[in-house]
Order: structure tokens, then sequence, then C-alpha cells
């Protein structure tokens, strides 16, 4: 017969790091004007930098420069999770987490 497919599948670690992505699209003509907003995902990485996707560690969002910006709001994709709208800390799902930064007046790096 012929050969039709190669799969492997790696197990994970523990959770050992975060990595932060700017949504490209949110980066696009965004104005220092206190209306653009940004969204960031953030992902949980074993010490590999696999996905960690049983991770359901508890996030909390700051931000640093942009004079007035700040966390709109965090989502994380899991239909069960009643954690308060609005809010900065968000427990993640399935590795995953995102925050919606609100953009201050003074332009910067976030």
């Amino acid at each position: 017969g012929q050969y039709w497919i190669d799969e492997s599948i790696a197990a994970f670690q523990s959770a050992m790091f975060l990595t932060l992505e700017l949504e490209q699209l949110s980066m696009d003509n965004v104005l220092a004007d206190s209306q653009d907003v940004v969204l960031v995902t953030a992902t949980v990485r074993d010490i590999q930098g696999r996905l960690v996707a049983d991770s359901d560690l508890e996030l909390t969002f700051t931000v640093q420069g942009g004079k007035g910006s700040y966390v709109v709001g965090t989502g994380n994709g899991d239909p069960t999770d009643r954690t308060k709208e609005g809010g900065a800390v968000r427990n993640a799902w399935q590795g995953y987490c995102r925050a919606l930064i609100g953009v201050g007046v003074e332009p910067g790096t976030l």
C-alpha cells in the first residue's frame, strides 16, 4: 500500500511562560486618540515553547506606557466562564486568554 499520513503527538509539560501577540489587524492605523483598541492574545507555553492546552492559569493584564491606556476587558472563549466582563483578570482556557486594550491619548509603546 501507499504511505498516506505521518502523525506525531507530543505531550506538553507544565506551564513555564507566556507569549503575547498583538492582533495584526488591530495594529493597522492605531491612533493615540483614546478611541482605538488593540487585541492581545496570551498563550501559555511549556519549557519547549509548546502550547499547554489544558492550562487554566489565572492571568492579570496590566498596561504600561501610552498615557491613558487601559485594559477594557478580557476573554478566553470558554462558554461556561462567568467572570465579570470588563475586568483585567481572567483564567486561560485551553491555554489561551485575550485582552482588549484601550489606547490612550499619547503616542508610545504599550
